[in-house]
């Protein structure tokens, strides 16, 4: 599942908002391993592009802190 979400991500990196959307939908489909190698995938492969979406990624109380 995680490189599914990987292969959707990468493919609606030119659409912000449908990037954010996936990218918080990510956290309810992946274990928490899962959810803390996209972290990082995300981080090393978008944080220059999608700086803020990162930042409310890591923030959001949603995501779970394992």
């Amino acid at each position: 599942m995680l490189e599914h979400q990987k292969k959707i991500l990468l493919g609606l990196q030119n659409n912000q908002e449908l990037f954010q959307k996936e990218l918080f939908k990510s956290i309810k489909w992946l274990s928490p391993k899962e959810v803390g190698d996209l972290l990082e995938w995300v981080k090393e492969n978008f944080q220059v592009l999608y700086n803020s979406t990162v930042k409310d990624f890591l923030s959001e109380d949603q995501y779970p802190i394992y």
